[in-house]
């Protein structure tokens, strides 16, 4: 016996149909760019995507961008500054060129910003990273062996320590991670 294929048939497949469509994950930050500003720099932190063909598209990285806004060197202590995730200090940071046993001993060279000049580096938070094996041979001798992990839906940021003139210089700069599901 064949049965009617009535509106509310179709109505009811579609809607079963939709309920397996799979969603897309739009990630957000805000502000995209939050900016600091002090007498002796001008900062800027940067959420970055990771792969543009990822469907979800998440934040991996930051940009931290420094212009050195006095008549001295600025040094930035990457063996003092931290990843901040809800106000909770998470750890340091990883780049490219760092190596594990830098980060573990403490003695992570610090980066130089000449009078008027502007640094910028992508930095990942050591806690979301994963390093490669030691044992794969993909990974150069000289390359660092990890890959940046997605950062976490809300506040985020760094704080910072800069050293001017001898004394330290901390700031904390943060932006909000939101993702929103959408079909």
């Amino acid at each position: 016996m064949i049965k009617k294929i009535t509106g509310f048939h179709i109505t009811l497949f579609l809607i079963l149909l939709m309920g397996c469509a799979p969603t897309k994950v739009i990630w957000t930050s805000s502000p995209e760019i939050q900016i600091f500003q002090n007498k002796y720099y001008r900062a800027q932190l940067e959420a970055l995507k990771g792969d543009q063909k990822d469907e979800h598209n998440f934040f991996v990285l930051f940009r931290l961008t420094l212009n050195n806004q006095t008549d001295k060197m600025l040094e930035i202590d990457w063996n003092k500054t931290r990843y901040i995730y809800n106000d909770y200090v998470r750890g340091g940071f990883v780049f490219k060129g760092i190596k594990a046993k830098d980060i573990k001993n403490l003695t992570i060279p610090h980066d130089l910003i000449h009078p008027g000049d502007t640094f910028s580096k992508e930095i990942a938070p050591v806690k979301l990273i994963t390093w490669a094996r030691l044992r794969d041979r993909s990974v150069g001798k000289d390359e660092s062996g990890f890959s940046p992990g997605i950062i976490p839906e809300g506040n985020n940021g760094i704080y910072l320590v800069v050293r001017y003139n001898g004394q330290e210089v901390r700031k904390k700069i943060t932006l909000t991670i939101d993702s929103e599901d959408v079909r």
